[in-house]
């Protein structure tokens, strides 16, 4: 008997293996269910490297839950797309949406908007989406439109890169036109009071600091940069090289954090700087829209400025650095790239039928 009972025990399975199998089966199970409720990929197109949300935290909004086998709207599965997942700042938010709207114009794609759902910085993103004039890039996003986490990786031609040739080139200067558009649309009722002296040829200064220091040496720009690169565009914008309807020029700093961190730069200046901290982001970002020239630092904040602008763009990103560069971009800190700069055609009226009389209310 005892021989029987031993043999009878090395020959049952393990409890702690039929656990494990079975947990096995069932997270195979889920997987299947998963994959088969999942929006189909679109058979015409690529699909994008980031596709859907990176963070779980982003859900996506009940109020889009629909029918998936009955959608038949034009953001439903079949050739559609918009861009969800991040909860980080307004520029790389923004930068995102950009980025998928040029993205779905170059494959022939509906942009569907999707209104932001949290932001940093303690931003209304929701509010921000409307500053930006989010809800015109096209028809509200449902439950079925492919989600794109940003088309950066897939969008070389839209930042200069050596990919230009692979990517229809000649539609992101379309999304550019229709971003601007779109903005001003929505920036029908505010103005760049800053900027109201007509007689100066205003020239926005974006320094990144605040969250960003000396200890994060890939979005940090030093003082020592700036300085240089306002002595170049000085010499440039010198009396009698301006615009005719222009007397002077006028930089504008904008900027955050403490004074002290930006002391360098007020030391080595004249009485033509002029220094904007602390500002809201509403504001300090249709300044720097609606200057007559934009110096860009490290940041997707003044990099969507930038798209949007389309023109009179400097960076004080050094010329080894141009492919992380929007098109048309001029080096300030490259004496010789600011001394050929030709300035730009006047905008066309319609452009600039954005009333100048209202001030920009803090969003």
């Amino acid at each position: 008997r005892g021989r029987q009972r031993m043999a009878s025990a090395s020959g049952a399975t393990p409890w702690w293996l039929l656990l494990l199998l079975l947990s096995l089966l069932l997270l195979l199970l889920l997987s299947l269910i998963a994959h088969i409720n999942r929006p189909s990929a679109i058979s015409t197109w690529k699909r994008p490297r980031h596709r859907g949300s990176r963070n779980s935290q982003q859900a996506w909004p009940s109020n889009l839950d629909v029918d998936l086998a009955n959608d038949s709207t034009p953001c439903g599965r079949h050739r559609a797309i918009t861009s969800w997942g991040h909860t980080d700042g307004f520029g790389a938010q923004y930068a995102a949406m950009l980025s998928v709207f040029a993205w779905s114009l170059m494959h022939n794609l509906t942009y569907c908007s999707m209104s932001w759902h949290s932001m940093a910085h303690d931003l209304d993103a929701k509010l921000m989406f409307e500053f930006v004039g989010g809800r015109l890039f096209g028809p509200p996003a449902t439950a079925a439109t492919p989600r794109l986490y940003h088309a950066h990786g897939e969008m070389g031609c839209m930042t200069g890169t050596r990919v230009q040739q692979k990517c229809q080139y000649g539609k992101v200067p379309d999304a550019r036109r229709l971003a601007r558009r779109y903005y001003l649309q929505a920036a029908l009722n505010r103005s760049a009071e800053l900027f109201a002296d007509s007689r100066f040829f205003h020239v926005a200064v974006h320094v990144r600091r605040g969250d960003v220091t000396h200890k994060l040496p890939f979005r940090y720009t030093g003082n020592a940069a700036y300085t240089t690169c306002l002595q170049h565009l000085r010499s440039r914008f010198a009396d009698g090289r301006l615009p005719v309807e222009k007397t002077k020029s006028i930089f504008h700093i904008f900027s955050e954090g403490p004074h002290v961190q930006l002391a360098s730069i007020k030391e080595a200046g004249t009485n033509d700087v002029l220094f904007h901290t602390n500002l809201s982001a509403a504001i300090t970002f249709h300044h720097l829209v609606r200057a007559d020239a934009l110096v860009m630092a490290r940041s997707s904040f003044s990099w969507c400025a930038g798209f949007i602008r389309q023109e009179a763009i400097f960076s004080v990103q050094a010329e080894a650095e141009r492919p992380y560069m929007l098109p048309g971009t001029v080096s300030c800190t490259s004496k010789e790239s600011v001394a050929n700069f030709q300035f730009p055609q006047q905008r066309s009226s319609r452009e600039e039928a954005t009333p100048k009389n209202t001030a920009l209310r803090s969003a």
